[in-house]
């Protein structure tokens, strides 16, 4: 039997697990469910395994064991962002673009990974069961960029504050955008941090931690 969870934290997980099967900015939702899929395979790869292992995991080649529905660029950064996030580099950001993932659809890659995983993880520790992943909902991405964004302050590009325009998502939450925009713009990193921590959560992932009205067990 699992713990109780919090109204507010349950509701929060249960809207950013929908989002994961809806439409994003760049990928579609059979692209974004796929990705959360390949982050729980991923956990079992021998291949990140012996990386890990290593001294260096450019020291280790082969090929990651995946379940085949992403392209080995999207395939390699889960696995690596999976495995052993505290050894990424710029070099490797690099050769992911340099194979054609560009920083648009790794950003967002990075969120869906770090939903699934966080969720999961969360659940494991509660004794609750891992969610079955969504069924993916029709629409299309927006394949929506800012007009203005700023080079060198990541490793992608940064939308500033005094740079957003009437059409770009409100990331800093200042101007009532809320959970929606937040979606819209996840490709886009926060160059300073909101006024509070569940802000963040909102910028970066697309998730919506506002108090929410779900009961039950998460």
């Amino acid at each position: 039997m699992g713990m109780a969870v919090r109204k507010d934290m349950a509701g929060a997980q249960a809207r950013a697990w929908a989002e994961i099967g809806r439409p994003g900015t760049w990928l579609t939702a059979a692209e974004r469910v796929a990705v959360a899929a390949e982050a729980r395979h991923a956990q079992g790869c021998p291949l990140c395994a012996a990386r890990k292992a290593a001294l260096s995991p450019a020291m280790v080649g082969g090929d990651h064991a995946s379940l085949g529905a992403l392209g080995a660029a999207e395939t390699e950064a889960v696995h690596r962002i999976v495995s052993d996030s505290g050894r990424i580099g710029k070099a490797w950001f690099e050769r992911l673009g340099a194979a054609g993932l560009g920083d648009e659809r790794y950003v967002e890659l990075v969120s869906i990974v770090a939903v699934t995983i966080c969720i999961d993880t969360f659940r494991a520790a509660a004794g609750l069961e891992a969610w079955p992943l969504p069924a993916p909902a029709p629409g299309a991405p927006t394949r929506r960029r800012p007009a203005k964004v700023t080079e060198g302050i990541a490793w992608v590009p940064v939308l500033l504050p005094e740079d957003r325009g009437a059409e770009d998502p409100d990331l800093y939450l200042d101007g009532g955008g809320g959970a929606a925009a937040a979606r819209e713009g996840q490709y886009l990193f926060r160059a300073e941090p909101g006024a509070a921590g569940d802000d963040a959560l909102v910028g970066f992932a697309g998730a919506d931690v506002s108090d929410g009205a779900a009961d039950g067990r998460l």
